[in-house]
């Protein structure tokens, strides 16, 4: 393969299809497109623990990918540069990991997730300062992790 087009491929999967170089808010824009790439996996998929196995694949492959895409472009970009936005994607997926959808219950998950990924609360912070591919991918793993946690605990709740 010619390097130019493995950097490509990086870019492309750093960027989650390119929604990374939209300028304003490209995080939110990379877990927004994570959503429609749920809700589309969702309504294609008529049994919900094979949506959930297909989720979980999701989230497995875009941290491999991931980190490896971040660890090619940071050389060009700068580590965890905005443009970077798979963890977002990622991060999102983990959020709705085994909540059932419904538009209102995937909202406030989007929400959440956004809010624990910007303010970067309780350890978040501690892993986006890890100076590594890994650092990119494991801040917005645990957003998505007390995103989730928090969606289950209102779901018990109501």
């Amino acid at each position: 393969m010619m390097p130019g087009f493995k950097t490509s491929v990086a870019k492309s999967i750093a960027t989650f299809g390119g929604l990374g170089y939209i300028p304003k808010g490209p995080g939110t824009f990379g877990a927004l497109g994570a959503l429609f790439v749920a809700i589309i996996l969702n309504n294609l998929v008529d049994n919900q623990d094979v949506f959930q196995i297909i989720l979980a694949c999701l989230i497995i492959t875009s941290y491999i990918a991931g980190v490896i895409s971040a660890s090619m472009v940071e050389k060009e970009w700068g580590h965890d540069a905005s443009k970077i936005v798979v963890d977002e994607a990622m991060g999102f997926w983990i959020s709705i990991f085994y909540i059932p959808f419904s538009w209102p219950l995937w909202i406030a998950a989007f929400v959440l997730f956004r809010f624990f990924d910007i303010l970067k609360p309780m350890g978040i912070r501690r892993l986006d300062q890890i100076k590594s591919p890994h650092g990119v991918m494991l801040d917005d793993m645990l957003a998505g992790v007390y995103s989730n946690l928090v969606m289950i605990i209102v779901l018990k709740l109501i």
